[in-house]
């Protein structure tokens, strides 16, 4: 470090298992970091096993000056935590930021985002607050969001240029604001998933969305009827995680179908616990509703029950525009 210093290094990245007794050494390179005006710095220092462990490097943000944080368009941190010094001014200049295993207060990152008008790129792994993140500042440059395995219990933020959002976690209200520019969508929840907020809550959240993954434990009533539709939406793929008693009810899947009317690739993909009730009686219809841009379907994990077969011969002669049929 010291060979380096006054010449010009534009990116530090810190990369072993985080150790207490070595905090002197960490300080002093980000002190370099800040001193040498870099324009990406990477603090990657979790432990392999991280659980129990309580002692996160505290960032130094205090020795930020102005000149550093101008400069500063990439900032990733792992198994850290900070506190906003006062009069933070933000990083006017980020461009993306990765959180990982970092301990900070509702109001310390929101303020923080909220300062974060360029962002492009964010991304919270294991980042637990335990109570809501709401970004009061609209993040207008915004196209990647994802949040994983995060404790948190609500999400507001506005992202008018958010193309791709990608969520692993509990079910928790998610509002991004209108984001007509929403492509792609990866949904991956812990808790179960009623038909019911797949139907009337997701096309709310997601108006725009154009290819989506849904992996959930999913509730199915009776087959439902809903107003609100998927209009955008062209591909969606569906991992479902179905016990003895919605697996008896897989063709009220059909709603789904009918809430994006404009899906051209769909993909079944069921995990089913329990014993499959294999088809021994005449099988059910419904009404059928076209679906004219169908022309690819792939189903996997296709056990041959009854409601299996319902299903598929229910979207097999509703979509006359089918061209490839795939089931594993």
């Amino acid at each position: 470090m010291q060979q380096h210093q006054g010449m010009v290094v534009e990116e530090l990245m810190i990369k072993f298992e985080f150790d207490c007794r070595i905090l002197d050494h960490i300080n002093s390179w980000v002190a370099f970091a800040v001193s040498s005006r870099m324009k990406s710095l990477a603090l990657d220092i979790a432990p392999t096993d991280y659980f129990g462990h309580t002692d996160q490097y505290r960032f130094p943000l205090e020795l930020l000056d102005n000149g550093s944080i101008f400069q500063l368009r990439h900032l990733k941190l792992s198994f850290a935590s900070f506190e906003l010094p006062p009069q933070f001014s933000g990083f006017p200049n980020l461009r993306t930021l990765d959180l990982y295993l970092l301990r900070v207060s509702r109001k310390d990152l929101q303020d923080m985002l909220s300062n974060c008008i360029n962002l492009e790129w964010f991304s919270m792994f294991r980042c637990h607050l335990n109570d809501e993140l709401t970004v009061a500042c609209p993040l207008s440059k915004l196209l990647y969001f994802r949040v994983v395995h995060c404790r948190i219990t609500k999400i507001v933020l506005n992202a008018a240029k958010l193309k791709t959002f990608i969520f692993y976690g509990r079910l928790y209200p998610v509002d991004l604001g209108d984001a007509p520019n929403l492509k792609h969508t990866f949904l991956d929840f812990y808790t179960p998933v009623t038909l019911e907020h797949a139907l009337t809550i997701l096309p709310k959240v997601l108006p725009s969305v154009q290819d989506l993954t849904l992996r959930a434990s999913l509730k199915m009533p009776l087959l439902m009827e809903t107003s609100c539709k998927f209009s955008h939406l062209k591909c969606l793929d569906l991992w479902l995680i179905l016990d003895d008693k919605e697996v008896d009810n897989i063709l009220s899947l059909a709603s789904l179908l009918r809430a994006a009317p404009f899906v051209e690739t769909l993909g079944m993909n069921f995990r089913v616990f329990g014993v499959p009730h294999h088809v021994s009686e005449p099988i059910k219809s419904i009404t059928r509703c076209p679906h004219n841009h169908l022309k690819n379907l792939h189903i996997t994990g296709f056990s041959g029950t009854t409601t299996q077969l319902e299903f598929l011969v229910h979207v097999v002669e509703s979509a006359h525009a089918l061209e490839i049929l795939t089931i594993n």
